[in-house]
């Protein structure tokens, strides 16, 4: 795929921050017909025949082997429905609303982008390579630690796009529809569906903090417009288990992720009914693993932006029931963990993916807010293991 901003088509007069040509009409439609000729493709012959993207991607980025195998041929309208690593989901996509349970390690992934909000695609597409080799379950994009970039939906398309052809079903795609307006989520979700992702997620708002009846009113509008299973994440707020219990019976709706960390609100969500299928998430890094290791399906991370590997393993032990594994690996974790700044999470991120070699150098180099935060990310990297 052409670098950012090298390709031949002008911006879009509102001017395109992504750093990319716009998306014309004729290249959707193209897209389209790519995508229409490449499904007829699968029946000859009774064999499938994985898509390509639709651009010129460099060697170096097929350098992942796909592993596993197409069990079924999807529903028209669903993803590639290739099998994803044993760690992710593992079956293929019946229906659009039908995606298996996720489980294990959620990377919500931090986008790398100069200092003006331009995209580093060919950055990105070599993350998401990267995420498949160390077997995290799934990419949740363009959600609350993007919001910085202030992404307009087609902004966020060609984002949710590039990230889709580069998984090629071979890791779990989830857009992020989080906003402060509901139409501005249901514009994320008509995009999240012609991007071709497997699940959508929507943050719940927080400020000012709405009643059950409102609440249920506003993921049910948003359930209705989406087209892939919806997962929920509360944050500011600790939501009561009955709301929780009412959202989960929402047609469309097939997780939660939870913001909390004392371990009796994790046995208070377990003890509720909820419909088969439905799946609970730790929202932070530091209840993940006690969180999984009494029942939750996985955890949303941030820290795995920088070491999937050992975020992917300790789910593996908590989903195991290996206790001592999950705790060893727990200590490195907390250390990195506390060495981020809370200021700026995203740019903290992005600055130590620079220094480990996975991101390209920014211009103007990326600077954190204090000068301690350097060294403190550099010994928290290199005690995890980083090679910096």
């Amino acid at each position: 795929m052409p670098a950012s901003g090298t390709a031949g088509s002008a911006s879009s007069s509102g001017g395109n921050r992504s750093g990319s040509p716009y998306i014309s009409t004729t290249f959707r439609f193209a897209w389209l017909a790519r995508a229409i000729g490449t499904r007829l493709s699968w029946f000859k012959g009774g064999q499938a025949t994985p898509p390509k993207p639709p651009f010129h991607l460099p060697a170096a980025h097929h350098s992942c082997a796909i592993r596993g195998s197409i069990s079924s041929l999807p529903a028209a309208g669903s993803h590639l429905g290739r099998k994803c690593p044993a760690r992710g989901y593992t079956g293929a996509f019946a229906s659009a609303r039908n995606l298996p349970m996720i489980k294990g390690s959620i990377v919500e992934l931090v986008t790398p982008a100069d200092s003006n909000g331009a995209i580093k695609f060919e950055s990105l597409e070599a993350l998401v390579d990267w995420h498949v080799v160390e077997g995290s379950a799934a990419l949740l994009v363009g959600d609350t630690l993007d919001a910085a970039l202030d992404l307009d939906a087609e902004e966020r398309l060609e984002l949710w796009r590039r990230v889709v052809w580069q998984a090629e079903g071979r890791i779990a795609v989830i857009a992020g529809l989080s906003a402060d307006q509901l139409e501005t989520s249901l514009e994320f979700a008509r995009a999240a569906d012609e991007a071709g992702v497997d699940a959508v997620l929507l943050t719940l708002p927080a400020t000012p903090f709405p009643s059950k009846d409102k609440l249920l009113r506003y993921v049910e509008a948003v359930a209705k417009a989406v087209k892939q299973p919806l997962l929920l994440r509360s944050r500011a707020e600790r939501i009561a288990p009955s709301t929780v219990d009412a959202l989960a019976r929402i047609e469309g709706v097939s997780g939660f992720v939870d913001g909390a960390s004392d371990i009796t609100r994790a046995r208070e969500l377990l003890a509720l009914h909820l419909p088969v299928g439905f799946a609970l998430y730790a929202g932070n890094d530091l209840a993940a693993m006690p969180f999984v290791l009494e029942g939750f399906a996985g955890g949303v991370s941030t820290t795995a932006n920088l070491v999937p590997r050992m975020v992917r393993k300790l789910h593996d032990a908590a989903l195991s029931g290996d206790r001592a594994e999950a705790e060893a690996l727990q200590k490195p974790l907390q250390s990195l963990l506390q060495a981020q700044p809370e200021d700026n999470l995203p740019r903290a991120v992005q600055w130590a993916l620079i220094e480990m070699g996975r991101v390209a150098e920014s211009t103007p180099p990326l600077a954190l807010s204090q000068a301690k935060d350097y060294a403190s990310l550099r010994r928290a990297l290199r005690s995890a293991g980083c090679a910096i």
